[in-house]
Parts: C-alpha cells; sequence; structure tokens
C-alpha cells in the first residue's frame, strides 16, 4: 500500500520539549488567545505509539500480538493511517527513527519532521522526575543504548513500546534518514531565539501566518502559561508518580542536579554529537 504524504512526524527523545511545540502550533493553528485546557489540541493528533491507532489499522488488538510483531508492522499502520486522514497528521513521536534495522516511519507519507533536541546535562533530572527513577537510571537511560518506553511487563499501556536507544541514538536516526526533509530545533533556540525559532518551524510547513500571529502563539504557549494550566485542570500526559508534568523550563539547571563526573561521562559518550550541536566545544568544555 502506498500512503498519503501527510503526517508531520514532531519527534524528540522524552523531555526535550515536543509538548511545548505542540502547544505552540495548536496555538497558531487555531490563533488562540489563550489556552483553556489540554483536552483539544487541534495543533497535534497525538502521539504515534498510541494503540488506538494500530488498533483501528490492524482490525484487531494490538494487546495481542508481541512487540517485535507490531514494530514490523507500523510502516504500514502508518501508510493506512495516511490514506485514511484527511489533511495533515502532526503526530508526536518519541521512537528512533528505525529499531534493529526495521524502519518504523516510512518516507511515503512523510511531510516533513520537526526534531526537537535539548542538551542532555539539562534532562538527565528532568527525565528521571518524569520516569520516576534516580539520576543514575536516568543518565544510564541517556547513554546505554537500550532505552524504551512503555515497556512494562505488569501491566498494558495504552502505547505500544518506543525503541529509543541512546541520546545520540535517536537523534543521529532521525537525521540521517530524513536529512533532506527534517527541521532541527534546538529546545534552547526555542527559549533563547524564541521568534527566529518558531517562525522557522511555521515557515518549514508551508503555512503563511504573519509576524502578529506567530508572536501571539508564543506568547499563549509560554512555559509558565502551560504550567499554570497544569496546575489548575492537570495533565494526562504527566506520568502517574511525578508531581507535575511542566517542571522547570530552564536551560542550565544541571548545574544544581548533577555532578561534574555525571557532567563528564554525557560529554564522553555523546562528544561528537554534543560538538555538532554546539552544546560543548572542541575541548569538552560546556556551553549550556
Amino acid at each position: 500500500m502506498e500512503g498519503k504524504r501527510n503526517i508531520v512526524w514532531l519527534a524528540s527523545f522524552p523531555k526535550s520539549g515536543n509538548t511545548w511545540m505542540r502547544m505552540f502550533l495548536h496555538a497558531i493553528k487555531m490563533g488562540c488567545d489563550s489556552l483553556e485546557n489540554f483536552d483539544d489540541l487541534e495543533g497535534s493528533n497525538g502521539i504515534a505509539s498510541a494503540r488506538h491507532i494500530m488498533d483501528e489499522a490492524l482490525g484487531c488488538s494490538s494487546a495481542d500480538m508481541p512487540d517485535i510483531k507490531i514494530q514490523r508492522l507500523r510502516s504500514e499502520i502508518y501508510r493506512v493511517y495516511s490514506n485514511d486522514f484527511q489533511g495533515v497528521s502532526i503526530l508526536k513521536v518519541h521512537d528512533a527513527a528505525f529499531h534493529r534495522g526495521i524502519l518504523t516511519f516510512p518516507k511515503d507519507v512523510t511531510k516533513k519532521v520537526i526534531y526537537i533536541v535539548r542538551n542532555p546535562f539539562d534532562m538527565v533530572a528532568s527525565f528521571a522526575t518524569h520516569m520516576s527513577c534516580s539520576i543514575a537510571e536516568s543518565l544510564s537511560s541517556l547513554c546505554d543504548g537500550k532505552g524504551k518506553l512503555s515497556s512494562n511487563k505488569y501491566r498494558l499501556d495504552s502505547q505500544v513500546q518506543q525503541y529509543m536507544g541512546s541520546w545520540s541514538d535517536h537523534y543521529h536516526s532521525w537525521k540521517n534518514l530524513y536529512r533532506d526533509n527534517i527541521e532541527i530545533v534546538r529546545y534552547e533556540d526555542m527559549l533563547n531565539n524564541s521568534f527566529s525559532t518558531f517562525e522557522r518551524v511555521v515557515r518549514s510547513l508551508g503555512w503563511t501566518h504573519d509576524s502578529a500571529a506567530i508572536e501571539k502563539a508564543i506568547r499563549v504557549s509560554d512555559f509558565k502559561n502551560l504550567r499554570a494550566l497544569e496546575e489548575e485542570h492537570g495533565f494526562r500526559e504527566k506520568a502517574p508518580k511525578t508531581k507535575q508534568f511542566f517542571r522547570q523550563g530552564k536551560s542550565g539547571a544541571w548545574r544544581n542536579e548533577i555532578t561534574a563526573e555525571q557532567a563528564a561521562m554525557l560529554v564522553d559518550r555523546h562528544f561528537y554529537t554534543l560538538l555538532e550541536l554546539g552544546y560543548i566545544n572542541a575541548d569538552g568544555d560546556i556551553l549550556v
């Protein structure tokens, strides 16, 4: 089956700013003056790993199938999804682009990839809080190449298993596969160069919103607003054991959250990726 080229993959390692970008896209698409709740995200059609997407395409319950078999079928599942979907669908993704040599997200259904990357020094504590694990366990997930989501053996998750790999593995899987059709966005630029960064995303999607609309969407989806909205209404994407989904939204907080030795481990494991993205210099000095 051939798919329609109508899916935008909003891809990232967890806790990199994916939800913030989704809120911005929602705000600009709908022309919102404010965000009232998280229940109607018109800027995004959910997460690509959702079981209901699998079940509707398969015509049976994905719960009855082993993870590796679902993985082998996901390309075809997204082709079915693309043909059934009217318009452009923006799907959140935390998977690597492929696993065990199996392509997960086919190019023939891809309109664009928006890839959000965040420096791993800040991600360690944020990911630990989100996953209710220790700093050491979080550091391992970013470094060891075996990271997975929704892999609990004792209960059925609403999402299928997602293979991520290490922080570098994840980034390079998307960059190398979609090098001619990817917009790479640094979380730190979303914070420090907001207008030019979000405008670049809007233009990459072929949208024609003017500067005023972009500026308004940036204000509406500001991190402080998202955090206040969660405090008032809650957020269903928050992990059960965590206090809140929107934590700090800062860059550089890692200096008070992880040790110099742990930071050095990240530099050793991800040196060339960190250098490429401008997070360190050639001497290994951390720049964020």
